[in-house]
């Protein structure tokens, strides 16, 4: 038997908590998708300049908590794991001409993310969220659609 453990303020999940965990999703998506949301899976990283703009360079997830890749050549883009999904979301948004698609663009996903935090009870570095974007319409109307959605 090795000595390696899950890094600190991360987890492994089997048997009932991994199902359990499967279950949550799988409702998520079903909730999500039934209101018309499709799926969008981002990179497990992404530049680190789309944070620091996305987020503010000054914010504590910026400047403290992001897990930075080291860049394997001086030609290489510093990379981040992701600490949240909009500005992934929104970077495929952009990238991928969605302006163009009828709007509000609704996109769903469940993903893990990362943040070098402080690990305490129920708090980890390596967690999971339901994220819901509604993209393209500024009216109160789709907030309400998204708070709606997140509460079911």
């Amino acid at each position: 038997m090795s000595g390696f453990q899950a890094p600190r303020g991360m987890r492994d999940l089997f048997g009932a908590d991994a199902a359990a965990a499967a279950k949550v999703e799988r409702a998520a998506y079903e909730a999500a998708e039934s209101a018309g949301y499709q799926r969008i899976v981002s990179p497990i990283a992404e530049e680190s300049a789309l944070f620091e703009r996305g987020i503010g360079g000054s914010t504590d997830v910026v400047s403290k908590e992001l897990y930075r890749l080291a860049p394997h050549s001086e030609e290489s883009t510093p990379l981040s794991l992701r600490p949240e999904a909009t500005a992934g979301i929104l970077r495929a948004y952009i990238q991928h001409g969605m302006r163009s698609a009828p709007q509000p663009v609704r996109l769903v996903t469940v993903a893990p993310y990362f943040r070098h935090d402080r690990p305490q009870k129920g708090r980890y570095r390596q967690f999971t969220t339901f994220d819901i974007e509604a993209i393209g319409d500024a009216g109160p109307g789709i907030d309400i659609e998204v708070i709606e959605l997140g509460a079911s």
